[in-house]
């Protein structure tokens, strides 16, 4: 059911009070009565926990002027916003898509801006006019008497927005309105504005629709959340985690002493509010506009400030929990900014720890966890979302549970049945707030996890499995060898590849082809995750997840997937040793499929220079050294894997100081050109199939591979070798272009044998200069 699709609740009667969710109706109205028995405010203070401490009181005393207002909110929320604003004012406002207008004396407009928590935007409107070109759009907006709203030495800035219409794109518009406002300011005062984008003192907002342009002045706003380039997080703003809360029915149960938990806190953002709410303390704002507008009533102001009443004593406990040690500290710092800190407990814990608070009977567990949107993290998230469930069982009987998901398919494996499903829109993001009304009892402790079984086709894979262990596993130990792949998607309705790394068992599922059903899909890797622990013999705690994409991709070893918290261990390979990490990045730090290719590495090292390009964790580097190799160099592009590279030197005895080993931090193309009198023996050059980074220029293995090995040979010696080896699947060496060098390809000479079912999974070359 969608808050958006509701009727608002005190124009209509029946069909409205039955689209409102029970929770709704618990939150707002309290029982079955009629809504319009009691005044909005008295309701929302009452029921609510007095969310914004006004009371019911008698209209504005000021002569009203009427403003045009647009308060705009997450998709989903309007009808809870209209709710608070009628409670706030007292004044009924028109639900629209993505907010409510909003027409009301400007005192009444002052409270919302106040004390409105789930509003995104408070948005005074200047003007509307059509705008069918850029000519209409300046004399439009031009037409605006922008004196009466700009002080002298205030700074602006425009965003702009565009639907449906003839003029595009969004930046030409606020190019085009700022010249107006600008010029009508300097016709005015005969001096320019500044324009400040970062801070400005006002934020004007330029909105056309179907050539119907509208001309706003923010007022007030909520923080913006900050989303990370590439994560799968996707944190909410003040505004939506409000609206969940006050949906949920939060301010009643704070009022009453009860207890709140996020297990996923993230940035903090449902704690905060969490917190904020309990505390009747005044909405965070990102900015105050009114205070810069040229008709601001700071009498008014003041007023509205006010009615907001005193800060209450904390009652409620209030805990939020994330296994990232980089999120909580985010979270506390995000708590301080607020001014909840001393409200709210954040700590650094593993989901399977978290349960209820001791001595707290009733309370509300809600959280936002990843949505897997990015990076196609569906099937690495599953197991996530099933110990969620799990966790919300065992840990929280009795109370209710709320979680956010952008992911229908995840939200599956949380094995709970919802009894409300509430769309929302966390940024452009579709969303369903699940509500899980928890049972009394707990689970019993052999109920196993998620008392979930494997499927029926599970036996296939168990087969498989033992099968692969004993033929592998002879193989490797006879020569030594304590990781190496187990299974390689060897039945296809298994699509994954599982790893053994001396005690861990890593599983890696392929993207799924499209025409896999996701279901059947998710299933079969909650089979892997069960299955796998009961034969290797190891503790499940012991078995991570990762998706990928068959034969390297994008970035590749290169995405950071945690935050620097997982556990680096310590393995074995060819009598050296190596650091590796289960958890944090979409590579372990160690390529398996190159452990001949690190041997052979290790056979021609002896006496001569080594060059290590793309050196990544510098595995290879530590092999050339083994094997007595006069001088090493290793480049790499990124500092962490260099120092990475550096304790794996440090752990085989070889000290990193800059005579005998050196690791560089520089573009390989680049240093190849700057370094071009220099000379080695033996090279090894191992880049991705694709590399995109703001420090260096895009690369391509097939586009750039005979640039990039013409300018490694002029550093080869006379009887130099190069070994050049890539995961591009499709790759097609250029012999025509390399005229004046012998290349050979070595790639089934270098093959191990746990990868012999995919042969194509890397091609390597021998490069030496022609006779």
């Amino acid at each position: 059911m969608c808050l958006s699709a509701c009727e608002h609740p005190r124009t209509h009667q029946g069909p409205a009070q039955r689209g409102l969710s029970p929770a709704f109706k618990r939150c707002c109205v309290g029982s079955e009565q009629k809504i319009s028995e009691e005044p909005a405010a008295l309701l929302y203070s009452s029921h609510c926990g007095g969310t914004s401490g006004i009371e019911a009181r008698e209209p504005w005393r000021r002569p009203p002027v009427t403003l045009t207002s647009f308060i705009t909110a997450a998709r989903g929320a309007e009808d809870l916003l209209a709710v608070e604003i009628e409670a706030l004012t007292g004044v009924r406002p028109r639900v629209v898509a993505g907010g409510a207008s909003f027409d009301a004396p400007l005192g009444a407009l002052y409270r919302v801006c106040a004390g409105s928590r789930i509003a995104e935007r408070v948005l005074l409107t200047l003007g509307t006019f059509e705008a069918p070109d850029e000519d209409a759009l300046y004399a439009g907006v031009r037409a605006i008497a922008w004196e009466q709203h700009l002080a002298p030495g205030k700074t602006l800035a425009i965003r702009a927005t565009t639907s449906r219409s003839r003029l595009q794109p969004s930046h030409f518009i606020a190019l085009k309105s700022k010249d107006a406002v600008v010029d009508t300011l300097r016709d005015a005062r005969q001096r320019r504005p500044d324009i400040d984008p970062r801070e400005p003192d006002v934020q004007l907002h330029v909105r056309i629709f179907r050539d119907r342009a509208t001309v706003s002045l923010e007022l007030a706003s909520r923080p913006r959340p900050r989303r990370t380039r590439g994560s799968d997080q996707y944190p909410m703003s003040g505004g939506l985690a409000s609206a969940i809360l006050i949906h949920m029915g939060w301010p009643a149960l704070a009022a009453q002493g009860a207890a709140f938990v996020d297990p996923l806190c993230g940035d903090g953002r449902l704690v905060i509010e969490a917190a904020s709410i309990a505390l009747q303390r005044r909405p965070e704002r990102a900015s105050l506009g009114l205070l810069s507008w040229s008709g601001h009533d700071a009498d008014l102001w003041e007023e509205a400030l006010a009615a907001l009443g005193p800060q209450r004593p904390a009652q409620a406990t209030i805990l939020g929990s994330d296994p990232s040690g980089d999120q909580v500290e985010e979270a506390r710092a995000a708590a301080r900014h607020a001014g909840v800190a001393d409200g709210v407990r954040l700590v650094r814990r593993d989901l399977a720890d978290v349960s209820a608070p001791p001595g707290v009977g009733e309370g509300l567990v809600v959280t936002n966890p990843p949505y897997g949107q990015r990076l196609n993290e569906g099937g690495a998230l599953g197991p996530l979302y099933a110990e969620l469930g799990d966790r919300l069982k065992r840990g929280f009987p009795g109370w209710t549970a709320g979680v956010m998901t952008g992911n229908a398919l995840l939200s599956k494996r949380v094995g709970l049945k919802a009894s409300e499903r509430v769309e929302l829109s966390n940024g452009r993001v579709d969303c369903r707030l699940l509500v899980y009304p928890l049972r009394e009892q707990a689970p019993a402790a052999d109920e196993g996890p998620g008392w979930r079984k494997p499927s029926p086709d599970a036996g296939m894979l168990i087969n498989r499995l033992r099968k692969n262990r004993t033929r592998i596993g002879k193989w490797a130990r006879r020569g030594g060898v304590t990781c190496y792949r187990l299974y390689d998607a060897d039945i296809p309705e298994y699509n994954m590849a599982i790893d053994w790394y001396d005690g861990a068992a890593l599983i890696q599922e392929y993207q799924r082809p499209p025409r896999v059903d996701p279901q059947v899909a998710e299933i079969h890797l909650s089979d892997a995750l069960q299955v796998v622990p009961e034969v290797l013999e190891i503790d499940p705690e012991q078995v991570f997840l990762r998706v990928r994409r068959r034969g390297g991709g994008a970035a590749g070893q290169y995405t950071r997937r945690g935050d620097g918290d997982g556990e680096q261990r310590q393995v074995q390979e060819g009598g050296l040793s190596f650091l590796i990490n289960l958890v944090d990045y979409l590579d372990t730090g160690l390529f398996l499929d190159q452990r001949q290719i690190r041997a052979q590495l290790r056979e021609l090292a002896g006496g001569r220079r080594f060059l290590n390009l793309y050196a990544y964790t510098c595995t290879a580097t530590v092999y050339a050294a083994a094997g007595g190799a006069s001088h090493t160099t290793s480049v790499d592009l990124s500092q962490t894997y260099l120092d990475w590279g550096g304790r794996n030197m440090a752990l085989n005895g070889f000290d990193i100081d800059g005579r005998r080993h050196e690791l560089i931090r520089a573009d390989c193309g680049e240093w190849l050109r700057a370094h071009a009198d220099r000379r080695y023996g033996l090279i090894y050059a191992a880049p991705p199939t694709f590399s995109r980074s703001r420090r260096a220029d895009t690369f391509d293995v097939q586009r750039d591979h005979v640039q990039l090995i013409r300018a490694a040979s002029r550093l080869l010696e006379r009887d130099g070798v190069m070994i050049f080896s890539n995961p591009f699947q499709d790759f097609v060496m250029d012999h025509d272009a390399l005229t004046g060098l012998d290349v050979t390809e070595i790639t089934a000479a270098h093959l191990p044998r746990d990868f012999a079912r995919t042969p194509k999974i890397f091609n390597a070359w021998r490069v030496t200069r022609s006779a």
